[in-house]
């Protein structure tokens, strides 16, 4: 597989006291298909503002555009939290 393009997705959180989701992430994903470039979990409630980051390659065919996604996974319950974001970037490496 050639790559044409290599990225990192960076940026804050704070997520705020409360039932908060253990399984909230960024991802990157092709926008055609369910290619998963990049994943980058969020850490729980507490603790002020977190860094992440995830670093992630695009093939050179079949994923021409991405998407950004913030998703909640495998959670069975209606529990809510507030999450602050800060200086999300998608930038070249």
């Amino acid at each position: 597989v050639l790559y044409w393009a290599l990225g990192r997705l960076t940026g804050e959180v704070l997520i705020e006291s409360g039932e908060t989701p253990a399984l909230l992430s960024w991802r990157v994903v092709c926008a055609r298909g369910d290619g998963t470039l990049a994943e980058a979990p969020l850490a729980p409630a507490g603790g002020g503002w977190r860094g992440f980051s995830a670093a992630f390659d695009i093939p050179s065919a079949g994923c021409e555009t991405q998407h950004l996604r913030l998703v909640n996974d495998g959670q069975d319950s209606f529990a809510t939290a507030d999450a602050w974001v800060s200086r999300l970037r998608i930038e070249s490496r």
